[in-house]
């Protein structure tokens, strides 16, 4: 998985910015 990232730092981005949303209910808030 690490490997992943380290070759698609995009996708790592990516992947963070939708944990945060799920994770933060003012993301959900929009």
């Amino acid at each position: 998985m690490h490997q992943s990232s380290a070759s698609h730092p995009l996708a790592n981005v990516n992947y963070t910015i939708t944990t945060e949303t799920w994770c933060s209910p003012e993301g959900l808030r929009g």
